[in-house]
């Protein structure tokens, strides 16, 4: 099994209901190819006090960031919150057991992204573990490669050249220089 930077959460992390933290990250998420490190605090204007009043204007910042195409109403983005609230409530429920699997996990070098590290600190997760928390996870095998970059730049341009070849090594495959088989 590879691992890209994945952070496994604490077993013994309290229950997380922070509704509105989850609502920034959303907005962060949505739009932070455009805005890169900034804070969804940032990104949100003082005085938007209703929930109606932030979809309309992540609405109206995703259209004009190009993330959304011209057109789009509030009920797209309230749609793709829906599917990121979802996927982070099952993952924060999952408690998974221990696997008798090899696990080969490319570690990012640098630390988490500000709004990251403010998610990861909320929900509990071992970022700060030399193993990302895997140890605990796998019987097997755990090799951890640090590899350069942060968790969203380790499979950006050029960095991702970094990440291949290590993994292919690391899974006993060779590589020649331009990282093909």
């Amino acid at each position: 099994m590879v691992l890209l930077d994945t952070t496994a959460l604490n077993p013994g992390r309290r229950p997380w209901t922070d509704d509105e933290a989850l609502l920034g990250w959303f907005f962060w998420e949505l739009l932070w190819l455009q805005h890169g490190s900034a804070t969804a605090g940032d990104l949100l204007p003082p005085g938007l006090d209703t929930l109606d009043e932030k979809f309309a204007f992540m609405t109206r910042l995703a259209i004009d960031e190009g993330v959304l195409p011209a057109g789009s109403g509030d009920a797209v983005v309230r749609r793709l919150f829906r599917v990121y609230e979802a996927n982070w409530r099952s993952a924060f429920d999952y408690r998974p057991g221990v696997v008798d699997h090899d696990v080969v996990l490319l570690r990012a070098r640098d630390p988490l992204p500000g709004v990251l590290l403010d998610m990861h600190t909320a929900i509990d997760s071992m970022h700060a573990d030399e193993t990302n928390g895997w140890r605990e996870r796998t019987s097997g095998h755990l090799t951890v490669i640090d590899t350069e970059g942060d968790h969203l730049t380790i499979m950006e341009e050029p960095l991702v050249a970094d990440v291949v070849g290590p993994v292919l090594r690391a899974m006993g495959l060779r590589t020649d220089e331009s990282g093909e088989n």
